[in-house]
């Protein structure tokens, strides 16, 4: 009787077993459906697991700060804030504005980390510049005026903050004004003739 009974219950048990494994088989199309969705909707969006922060790909500690605020934001449910969307533009040097930088070469050589002795200046330039280049350019420049060994220039490091951006200036500005102003006093001059 009592195997019986267990003959019974084998049919009942697997039939709970795959309505189960199709319910979680349907709840992970779904998550894969949303997401696709989300992904096309608002361009790729990895999280923040799937975002390598190597702080040393990135050139500087300011555009590394910015990527990992970003990745986080990025697996959070929220969005970014317009003032953290700001703060991160103005760290980008890869523009057509006129860029106040400040910035500090330090050292990472093992026993020799610190900033170097006047590597902390004020620059401003008006050129397109990956971190990157940027710090190229600031090194080689210290070096140029600071002689080091070859092999420590590996160990060197770049911090910078962009201090303020301006838009440029058209390069015939005050050409342009000049002859705006010469035509508002010609059309002054033909009101003053007429009366």
């Amino acid at each position: 009787m009592q195997l019986m009974s267990q003959m019974m219950q084998l049919p009942l048990a697997s039939f709970v077993y795959g309505v189960g494994l199709l319910i979680r088989t349907l709840q992970d199309v779904q998550n894969t459906v949303v997401q696709s969705f989300d992904e096309n909707r608002i361009g790729f969006t990895p999280t923040f697991d799937a975002v390598r922060l190597d702080q040393n790909a990135f050139g500087s500690t300011a555009q590394y700060e910015a990527r990992r605020a970003a990745a986080k934001s990025l697996s959070h449910p929220h969005p970014l804030t317009q003032k953290e969307i700001q703060a991160m533009v103005q760290q980008d040097l890869n523009n057509d504005m006129v860029k106040l930088v400040e910035y500090t070469i330090v050292s990472v050589a093992r026993g020799n980390e610190g900033a170097l002795p006047d590597g902390s200046s004020q620059v401003v330039f008006t050129e397109r510049m990956t971190s990157e280049a940027f710090a190229a350019w600031r090194i080689a420049d210290y070096t140029a005026n600071h002689p080091i060994e070859p092999d420590a220039t590996k160990f060197l490091r770049v911090y910078y903050k962009v201090l303020e951006s301006w838009p440029k200036e058209d390069l015939r500005y005050e050409e342009k004004r000049l002859v705006k102003e010469d035509k508002k006093l010609d059309v002054l001059e033909k009101i003053a003739n007429k009366v």
